[in-house]
């Protein structure tokens, strides 16, 4: 199995049979939305302190504050908060809001596959998560929150419990198998971020995670017997 980014994973059998599983956009959906939301509270913030640098050319102390606040408040004088002010603190709810959807929905997902995988293999690969390497803004995000470093731990312990007396989780090593070619063995240095390998010696030319998911069956199959 090669737990991965574009995909949750990719898994091939022994007999060359291949399964990938994806989220069809919904994390990086959700990340684009919480991206949008973060810029604009960032220009909100700022127009904020600018203006209250304008009204308030000379730095209160906290003390200062408080005094003025209570004089206000005996007085009668309110301060009612701007429609600015209550579109951050909406924009803060949302930004929450939908990190807890991402981490609610990665940790169910990851139980559901890890069970089925589970279930369905007497024995199965998981690579380290060491020797991962992220490529792109959205996958760097992704790795913070949950996926794609950590569901591999994740994966790990879900698939230990569900799997109990049932099948055997081995733990390998992934190095140079999303490089490597399956088909001829050479090694390709510039892969960048492309979700298509393409072999320049061979000419093969198939999905990068299924490309990673058959170099780590090659190269770990005897882990397995």
């Amino acid at each position: 199995m090669d737990p991965g980014v574009r995909k949750f994973g990719t898994v091939m059998d022994t007999e060359g049979l291949t399964l990938s599983v994806t989220d069809d956009g919904y994390l990086k959906r959700r990340y684009d939305a919480i991206d949008a939301n973060k810029s604009t509270l960032a220009n909100l913030d700022n127009a904020a302190k600018a203006a209250t640098k304008a009204r308030h050319p000379i730095k209160l102390h906290t003390k200062e504050k408080v005094a003025i606040a209570m004089q206000n408040k005996k007085a009668g004088v309110f301060v009612f908060k701007s429609s600015d002010h209550r579109r951050r603190a909406r924009l803060r709810r949302e930004i929450n809001a939908t990190n807890l959807k991402i981490t609610n929905a990665v940790k169910d997902f990851h139980h559901k596959f890890s069970s089925w995988i589970a279930s369905n293999f007497k024995t199965f690969l998981l690579p380290s998560f060491q020797t991962s390497l992220m490529v792109r803004k959205y996958e760097q995000q992704m790795a913070v929150d949950g996926t794609p470093a950590s569901s591999r731990s994740t994966v790990a312990g879900s698939a230990v419990q569900d799997g109990a007396g049932r099948g055997k989780m081995v733990t390998c090593e992934e190095e140079y198998t999303s490089k490597t070619c399956s088909g001829c063995g050479k090694l390709k240095e510039n892969l960048g971020g492309s979700e298509v390998y393409k072999c320049v010696f061979c000419g093969a030319h198939m999905d990068r995670d299924l490309n990673g998911a058959k170099n780590i069956l090659i190269k770990n199959i005897e882990m397995l017997f």
